[in-house]
């Protein structure tokens, strides 16, 4: 079960990612149960994810020895003023987080067991893997800040 784990992709890949969120945009819906921004909806069929997915799944296999499979996906664009509430991903047993546009106020935040807070220092770029019972929110944002999220589970 992993924790966190921080990696940085390539500035090509999040600026095809950014190109395309922001055309996009226009089309999405607010407010999931948690994250009180625009968001895309579940399982958009993006050629992004897919590759985003294949690597985060031959990393877990390679790390953990583990097969994994995507189980959902969207994405998120905050304005200024928007946020999420504390949240976990369970059932699912890993998650991620790709920094698309990030904020230099650094509003997300996990949660450990005792209720500490960690605070993460965006950057664009920035891909966060984390056990998906791991609890985290993000604050309220001063400015854009675009993510996407994956979820996946356990291949049967």
């Amino acid at each position: 079960m992993i924790n966190l784990i921080m990696k940085k992709l390539s500035s090509e890949f999040t600026k095809r990612v950014y190109d395309s969120v922001i055309k996009e945009k226009k089309l999405w819906k607010k407010n999931l149960n948690y994250v009180k921004a625009m968001t895309s909806g579940f399982h958009p069929d993006k050629k992004y994810y897919y590759e985003l997915s294949n690597f985060i799944i031959k990393f877990l296999k390679e790390e953990y020895n583990e097969d994994y499979v995507l189980s959902c996906w969207w994405a998120n664009f905050y304005k200024k003023g928007q946020f999420a509430k504390k949240h976990h991903h369970k059932p699912e047993m890993v998650s991620a987080i790709f920094v698309v546009k990030s904020s230099k106020y650094n509003p997300i935040t996990f949660y450990d067991k005792h209720e500490n807070k960690i605070k993460i220092v965006e950057q664009d770029g920035l891909l966060l893997l984390f056990s998906s019972n791991l609890p985290h929110s993000v604050d309220i944002c001063k400015e854009k800040r675009i993510t996407l999220a994956l979820d996946f589970r356990l291949k049967k």
